[in-house]
Formats: structure tokens, sequence, C-alpha cells
């Protein structure tokens, strides 16, 4: 048997050292240890919000690569040459066995001893012209069968049993052979099977050995449950099962299913595919969690062919030239272990419901393995050669924007207009309209048979310079009035009515005139009128022809919707629609409110942008889906002006700079149609929260508007000669920091190091040449005044310092943590104690810089920073105060940092220094209801630091801006604490900690048996906890956005730091 290579888990899935990566395009869903690829955008006057994590990398176009590069190769393939190898990333299926191949000769398919041979199919007379062995992740009932047989079709050597490898069937089972065993990849690459397949979860050294490809079946996740159903007889036990992950139940013993083991069970309907691919196939009935799923992502971007079962005639080309089948093989006609219509009846709908509700991360990993399928299949129709005709891909396969070399002020330039039309993905509002123009005159604004030209402004005596029409999608009530009235002001010949089409006013009525109807884009822009707007659902034909441009207002969610109850008096129907999109009551006969007619009522409380973006805009009471979503999200890639209400001033560069508008008149300086603080509470915070719960998608989709504003908004930046003032900083403002661009690309190891220095997040620019103030050093640091030394004998500092501990840690870094108060900081300076590092007796925190920065009038109280603390002889020192200029980043020193779930370090806050009776106080201050009163100390906390514990105070800290005053904290305090967390070396999630403990162990080099965390430090009990109302609590989250957001991403980050810990050597 060949022996592999010791570097064969070196060279796969990675970028080779050397060799340049190629850059990923921007844009995609967030991922957690996915390694951003982004070009740098342009520079800015003002912080760019972090940009949307990057998305897998998208195949060139044969072209675009130089002549002597042979894509068809494996190492040549974009995915392979772009994204860190899994291995460095430490995800476990790319992790080496060290087992692998295994030195037992019993497993060895030569062996004469065992009746191996006998699972192994004869050579094929016409194999494959490949080298590599075909690893196939065969999920369970994912068309892996079929597979198999268009494998064997092909020519490839496989096992008799179903393509699995001898001895690893179905589940991993062996049937009682003496050779069982879980194969791993150089074992099945190095042998003369050509085609495997694993069918049990992926486990560590399961992928991307050298000469291996992998591949993958995904489907609809519920069709793969009701296929395992149906197919191994789990009818009788499917409600039990479903209760056992909703946690109702404890799980029962099962038995044996038509061949899958009886330890086998939940785990199909319980996020099988997210299981099945992150390594933890055996987790516990309902404890798949994001952690699981990002895992899962990455592995999934790194595996080579990528299949959609519902779709697979459009994939069919990767098996052609990727795996080099043949084309007259590989049409799809039946299904194998098929079943009839009145099968699928066994499973009702309540268990269908049940399931999805269930399987979340799993339809969230569907929806991303679709883009990746798309991927592969782009790239395999750029490769010469196919015999299979290329189908039309959906909406959903559009890759991301294409970065232009210069910026340009011509809009077919703009690089957004780069991406695939909407027309060819079919996005109905992009398609045109067959009747558009339409040809009847009576629509005509030149006809004079009509009362037409009167709903026409008069020409402007300066009109706008500009060629192209604005087709403004007008979302009612998110302040096109406002946009029509700059318009007017900026020289655009308008409607009267709102600056809506003449016959096509709000959602599309027309009051009665002889010329109504829904005018599309081309007879838009052929017409005397500059600027009209679409006030109702997009329809087909709306947008993108010749002379166009589009532009759209977002805002946040609820607030849009409130506005609609209170500008067209839905108070008394609120509930009723709730209820009814909810499922639990019919919609009732509505009459008309204040122009509305009553056919539009529920739409604007459930998921109003999306159906009105998405073409779908009557959909019924609680139908929209994620479908509607990605198409509303394409919609809006190619939607040319994108701002933000919430942060109007930040983009209305885009309004000067791509509409031509004349700066003067552009900043927004009132509301049109607003209400005051009396008129909000006529929504209810129980209402609210409904249509909150009800609006998942708009508000994913509000999300993603943002960061395609900013985007907009930097390229804007970017033309120059723009004459706006920049945009009115908060109070008190600390001077702004440099433009903070993407972050670099993660330069990986080709296996994990030791050395801080060689740590991949240690490779992005550094924070001092981004100007991140925490980063930046500060220049009386270390202080020159003796006073301050730790061997002045003319202090008492010494007091302060404990002696050094028996043995020493042998580590030559200063550890600098940073103790957000009440986030477990007692905790991590005790678990230094024990592990041999030296502190300081005040809770580890530097002698005269404690509890907030005091000092309890010590004389040698000051603000130790980096420098002072790594040449000291303390070891580990905390800074539980908000970071200042020069805290971070200095040679010989390592960071740290835990988070929380924001609310409840809050509370701790509250219970531990009695805030119970300022809090009200403190959070309408935060919401600007009322002043900041004087605050006095709370138990060791001067007055001074009060509402900030409140008010988005992680992004405060991180940010080196704590003392922005209440409700000021803006996004770009949380871009930079963003970008600061990104340099912070170890993160540790408290409410999972013990997930996270390897790095204490790995990069503080901790011993493994102090560093598990078993009881809370400044606990509190239950009774405690209710003495912050949920009142409290639901203002608390809904004035810490910020914070929660900053949460998310320091979860991410936490979970690639421990995966590469894991994957260190012990």
């Amino acid at each position: 048997m060949q022996m592999p290579r010791d570097d064969a888990w070196k060279l796969r899935g990675g970028v080779p050292a050397g060799v340049a990566a190629p850059l990923l395009p921007d844009g995609g869903p967030a991922p957690a240890p996915a390694i951003s690829k982004a070009a740098p955008a342009p520079a800015t006057s003002a912080p760019m919000p972090a940009p949307p994590a990057a998305a897998p990398a998208q195949a060139p176009p044969a072209s675009a690569n130089a002549a002597n590069v042979d894509n068809s190769l494996p190492e040549n393939w974009p995915w392979r040459r772009s994204l860190a190898s899994g291995s460095s990333l430490g995800l476990l299926p790319f992790v080496r066995d060290e087992n692998d191949p295994p030195a037992d000769p019993i497993y060895s398919l030569s062996n004469p001893d065992t009746k191996i041979m006998k699972e192994i199919g004869p050579p094929s007379k016409n194999p494959p012209p490949r080298k590599e062995h075909i690893v196939w992740v065969h999920l369970h009932n994912y068309a892996g069968t079929n597979i198999c047989d268009k494998g064997k079709e092909s020519g490839e050597r496989i096992s008799t049993k179903n393509c699995c490898w001898p001895g690893d069937n179905v589940m991993g089972r062996s049937w009682g052979e003496k050779f069982a065993h879980h194969a791993k990849c150089i074992e099945r690459s190095t042998q003369e099977i050509t085609l495997s397949m694993i069918e049990r979860g992926l486990e560590k050294g399961d992928l991307g050995c050298e000469n291996s490809i992998s591949g993958v079946m995904l489907r609809e996740p519920f069709k793969g449950a009701r296929s395992t159903v149906l197919y191994q007889g789990f009818q009788g036990e499917l409600d039990l099962l479903q209760s056992v992950i909703a946690g109702d139940k404890p799980l029962p013993k099962i038995g044996e299913h038509r061949g899958v083991p009886g330890q086998f069970s939940y785990q199909f309907f319980d996020n099988f595919v997210t299981r099945s691919l992150s390594g933890e196939f055996h987790l516990p009935p309902g404890k798949v969690t994001r952690a699981q799923l990002e895992v899962a992502k990455e592995v999934l971007k790194r595996i080579d062919i990528i299949m959609v079962l519902e779709e697979v005639s459009d994939h069919i080309v990767q098996l052609e030239q990727l795996f080099k089948w043949p084309a007259k093989v590989l049409q799809f006609r039946k299904k194998v272990n098929g079943h009839a219509k009145d099968d699928y009846k066994k499973v009702s709908r309540e268990q269908e419901e049940k399931f999805k509700s269930q399987n979340q991360l799993d339809y969230e990993l569907f929806e991303f393995g679709k883009k990746l399928a798309w991927e592969r299949t782009a790239f395999a129709k750029s490769l010469p050669g196919s015999q299979i005709p290329p189908p039309t891909p959906p909406p959903t396969a559009a890759p991301p924007h294409i970065e232009m070399s210069w910026p340009s002020v011509e809009p077919e330039k703009w690089p957004w207009r780069q991406v695939p039309s909407g027309q060819s993905l079919q996005l109905l509002p992009f398609i045109p309209d067959p009747e558009d123009p339409p040809q009847d005159p009576t629509f005509s604004l030149v006809n004079p048979d009509t009362n037409i030209m009167r709903e026409i402004e008069r020409p402007p005596l300066h009109p706008v310079k500009r060629r192209e029409h604005i087709i403004w999608v007008h979302l009612h009530n998110y302040a096109g009035t406002n946009i029509c009235e700059k318009g007017k002001q900026a020289g655009e010949r308008i409607s009267t009515k709102n600056c809506c089409w003449p016959g096509d006013n709000v959602m599309g009525r027309s009051w009665g005139e002889e010329f109504a109807h829904h005018a599309k884009c081309s007879e838009r822009s052929v017409h005397e009128i500059t600027l009209s707007m679409l006030e109702r659902g997009l329809e087909q034909g709306d947008l993108g022809c010749e002379n166009s441009i589009s532009g759209v207002m977002l805002r946040e969610p609820f607030k849009g919707a409130r506005s609609t109850v209170l500008y067209h008096g839905f108070d008394g129907e609120l509930d009723t629609f709730q209820a009814v999109i909810a499922g639990e009551r019919k919609l009732p006969k509505i009459g008309e409110h204040r122009g509305l007619p009553g056919k539009f009522s529920y739409q604007f409380f459930d998921n109003f942008v999306t159906r009105s973006l998405s073409g779908e805009f009557d959909l019924p009471p609680g139908n929209v889906t994620r479908k509607q979503l990605e198409v509303a999200m394409e919609v809006l890639k190619r939607i040319d002006v994108i701002l933000i209400l919430e942060e109007v001033s930040e983009h209305v560069i885009q309004l000067e700079q791509l509409f031509k508008w004349p700066a003067k008149g552009l900043p927004f300086e009132r509301k049109v149609n607003g209400h005051n603080d009396d008129d909000y509470k006529r929504v209810s915070p129980e209402q609210e929260a409904k249509f909150k719960s009800q609006n998942p998608l708009d508000y994913e989709l509000f999300e993603f508007g943002k960061k395609l504003a900013w985007e907009r908004t930097n390229y804007a930046k970017s033309l120059g000669g723009s004459k706006l003032p920049p945009p009115t900083p908060a109070p008190a403002p600390t001077p702004p920091p440099a433009p903070v661009p993407p972050p670099a690309p993660m330069i990986m190891e080709s296996w994990p190091s030791v050395e801080p220095e060689k740590w991949p997040w240690r490779q992005l620019p550094s924070g001092e040449s981004l100007s991140l103030p925490p980063f930046v050093p500060d220049p009386q640091d270390p202080p020159a005044d003796p006073l301050y030394s730790l061997a002045n004998p003319n202090t008492q500092i010494m007091r302060e310092i404990e002696p050094v501990p028996q043995p020493p840690l042998k580590r030559r870094e200063h550890i600098v943590w940073v103790h957000l108060h009440n986030y477990a900081g007692t905790n991590i300076c005790e678990k230094g104690k024990l592990s041999g590092e030296r502190i300081s007796t005040k809770n580890c925190c530097w002698p005269g810089d404690n509890v907030m920065g005091r000092s309890w009038g010590e004389k040698f109280a000051h603000h130790a920073k980096c420098s002072e603390r790594s040449t000291r002889e303390i070891t580990l020192s905390m800074i539980e105060r908000g970071l200042e200029q020069g805290d971070l980043g200095c040679a010989n020193s390592i960071s740290g940092v835990m988070l929380r779930e924001p609310f409840k370090g809050a509370r701790s806050t509250v219970l531990y220094h009695s805030f119970q009776g300022e809090l009200d106080t403190l959070q309408a201050a935060i919401g600007g209801e009322k002043p900041l009163p004087r605050v006095g100390e709370h138990r060791g906390v001067p007055g001074k630091f009060s509402y900030q514990f409140f008010d988005n105070f992680v992004t405060r800290s991180l940010s080196g801006d704590f003392d922005v005053p209440p409700g000021q904290v803006s996004r770009k305090q949380l871009d930079i604490a963003k970008e600061v967390l990104r340099r912070i070396d170890v993160i540790l999630i408290l409410e999972e900690v013990n997930n996270h403990t390897v790095q204490l162990e790995k990069f503080f080099q901790w011993p493994s048996q102090t560093v598990q965390f078993s009881r809370k430090v400044n606990g509190h009990s239950d009774t405690d906890y209710l003495t912050v109302s949920k009142e409290q609590e639901d203002k608390f989250k809904s004035q810490n956005a910020l914070d929660y957001e900053l949460w998310e991403l320091g979860k991410q980050l936490a979970w690639e730091r421990t995966n590469y810990a894991k994957a260190m050597p012990s």
C-alpha cells in the first residue's frame, strides 16, 4: 500500500506558502471562522461600518486566468486556492487523524486473510481520467445511492455495499466484520477503490487529504427527514423524538430501525446536516447551536462538489467537469428509495411544522449550501468541453459585487451594476413588461384630451444636469415625501401628487382618473418627468431599464410599521392583523383607512419590505418565506441609491454624487408626517414585541440593506468633489479615528503555531496602523516617574503584589485581561493565580489602576498602559475600566476578554452595585426623555460611572469612547469596537465558557486542571433577578442593540480562537 507523504495534510485546501491568494469578492452571509478576502474600500472621511463577511470564493471566468494555469486541476480550483485550510482553522473533519492510515494489516484491501475483497467490485475497463479518490459525504437519505449508481456507470471502482468503505457502512456500522473500522481520508485515497462514501457523521481526518476530491448532496431538510421516517419506519416514534428534542421528555431506549442502530434516532430530526458536517453528530437532543452551524458552514465551503437535490439537473455539470464523469450517464431520471404521495401523508402537517421550527440551523445551512452549489456550477461551466447544456440559474446564484478598478460617475460603470442583470436571474421587477411603454395614447403625458398634465409640475428653472430618470422605490411611510421635497429643490421635474406617476399613486391607486395604470420603467424613463416614485409593491418591469437610476430608503421595520398605524389609524385593527398573521383567526373585511384601500392592511405588518421588493406583495398573511427574502436581497443589491433613515445624514452623499443633487439642499432637518412621543404610546410594548417576532425576514433584510448602504456611501465618497459638510458629531466627541478598512485576510500557518506572533488574527493590519485608540502607543508609556516603579522602596506599592508563585509559569508574555465589569473577571483572576501567574492582591488589577481606574488615594495611582505592564514582574494584570490609548498591542503581551449576554451583565451590575432605584431614571436619560441626574457612589463605583453600564457598555469599553454622553453611542464606536475585538487574542463567552477554556490552556499555557469553570463568582439568586422588571429588561435590549451586535461577532470570534487552539499540538 502506498504510504502518504508527511505533508499530505498541509497541501490540501489551503494557500501554499509563498503563493498569493486571490481576493474574494465582497458580500454574503455572516460566518464565524470565515476568512475575509474583501478588497479594501476607498478611503473615506468617516469610519466604514464593518463589511459583511466574505462570501465563499466565486469562480472566476476562464478568460480571467493566466494562460499557463489549468483550472481543471483540483489544486487550481478557486475555493482551494483562496480559503485557509480546514486543518489550520481546527475544523475537525480536516484535522489529520494520527492513526490514518491504520498500521494494522487487517484493514488492508489486499489482506488475503480477510474477506474484505468480496465487498469490492472489479476494476473498471474505462475508469474516469482522474487520479484523485472521491470521498462522498453521503447524508443518509440524501440521494447518495443515486450518486453511487452514477459513479459505477462512470467507471469508478466501488464497494458492493452502496459505495460505503468496507467495514464502514451505513452510520459507520460494520455488521460484525473483523475489518470493521471508520476509514479516514488518507486510507481511502491510497487504495484501489476510486469512489467511497461516508454515510455517518464526519469525524477527525475524514476530509482534506492529498489526492482526494470531496462531494455532498443537500436537499430540503424536511424532505430528507421525511424519507428517513418512511424508509426506516420511524412513524411511531416521531412525536416522541420531537418531544425529546424540545426537552419535554427524556430520550427513551430506541431499537434498530431497518439497518440503523438504536443509537441513531433523534439525530435525523434535530439539525441532522449541521450535526453531520460539524463533527459533533452525537450532541444531545436540542443542543445543536450556532457554534456547530458555523463550523458546518466552514466545512461545506471546503467540499469540492456541492449539489442540491431539488435542482440537481442544473448542477450535474460539476460531476462531468470535476469528477470527469461522462455526460451521457448523468441525467437524474428516477428516485432511488422513492415513496408515493400517499406515503407522505404518514407525516402530519403538525409534525412537519414542528420539524421546521426545530431545525432552523439546517434550513440556514441549506440556503447557504444552495449558493455554494451555484458557485461550483458556475465554475464548472467556465471550464471548456462540457457536453451538458447550461440551465438558467435562480436568483440566489448571483455572485457578489465586482469591484471596479477606479470609481466612475457613469452609472453603467458602478460596481453593483457589474453583477448579472436582474432580468437574467428572472427577478420579477427587472423583467421587461411587454406592454411597456403602453401604446394607448390615453396614458401619454402630452395627450390634450386628458387632464394628465395638471398632475405634473412645471419644468424647473434650474434642472438637474443628469440624463437618467430616477425611479424611487417609495416604501410607504419610509420618508419618501422627504425625498420628493429634496428632489424638487434639486431641480427635478416631478408630479404634484407626492412625486408618484400620474395615475399610479399611493399603493398604485388612481382616484378614478381615466389615465390610471401602473407605469413601468421604460414609460417613465422616456417622458419629461425626471423623478417619479413607486409607492406600491414592485411588479414586472418596474426597474432596470435603460436611462434609469433607482433608489430606496430603508428604516428600522417596527418604526415604519408604527408610522403606518398612526398615520392611517390602524390602532383598532393591529391586534386583529397580528392574530391573522399568526394564523389564529381569519382576515376580516377591512375598509379604507385614510387613502388606503381596504385590500392593503396586514401587508404593512407582515414583512412589508420583503413583500414590496420581491414582487409578491399580496401573499396571504404569514406566508412570506426565505424564498421571497432571497429575491428581495437580490433586487436590493441592484438598486443604485440605498439610504437608511436612522443614519440618513451619513448617506446623503449618495444623492449628491449619484443623483447629481446640489449639496446645499440635502441635510435632513425635519420629519415629514412626524409623530410625537404620546402618539407612539398608541402601539403597546406587547404589539411591538409581537411585530418583531413576526417580521424576522424584514429585520434580516434591514441589516443586509445597511451594509449595502455603506457600500454605496463609501463608493460615493471615493468619487471626490463633494461639497457636503461632515455630519454633525455627537456632543463632546473625541477626534474621529482614521477609517477602519475591511480586515485583511488572515494568513494561516500550514499548521497551528504556539508562537503568538504567528497566530492568524495577528496577521491583520495592526491596530496602530488603523488608529484604533487602544492600540496607539501612549508616549508616556512606560512612565519615567520612579513613583510608579514596582521596585520603588519609598512607596507601599509592593504590598499590592502577590509573592512569586512556585513554580512560576513558563511563558514570556504578560497577559493584559480586559475585565469588563461584572463579566467574570474575578473568576479569570482566580484561574490565573491557580495556574502560576504573579498577580496583584486587588482582583488582579494593576496597583493604582483598580476598578473603573480608581486608586483609593494611593500616591502611585495612574492608568497603567501596555508597555509598563509588560516589562514588570507581574505576569497577569487586568484593565477594569474603558480602554484608552496605549492599553493593548505592545510587544511581549497577550490580551484576553470575557463576553456575556449583555442584559445579564447589566443585571449583575444593578444587583451588585444596588442600582435598582436609579435604573428607570438612567434608562430615561439614555432615551433622551430626562436629563442625567447626579448619581453618588455605588459600592465602590464612583458616581461618574452610572449610565455607561446600561448604554452599550461593551461597545463603549472597547472603542476608547467610554464616556460618550447617554444615548450617543453610534455605529462609529461599534465599528471601532469590532476591530479592537478582532485583535484580542483570547475571547471567551461566559454562557458557553467550558467550550472555550482550551484557549486558556493553549494560548496562556495554563494547566488544563485549573481552567474548568464550576461556579459563579459574585453570583445572585433567582429571587434577586426579579428585582429587575420585564419592562426594564425589554427597554435595555432596545437601547443596547449595538452591544448585542458586538456580542454576536464576539461569539463567532471566540469559536475561531477555540478551533485554532484545538488544532494546536498538545
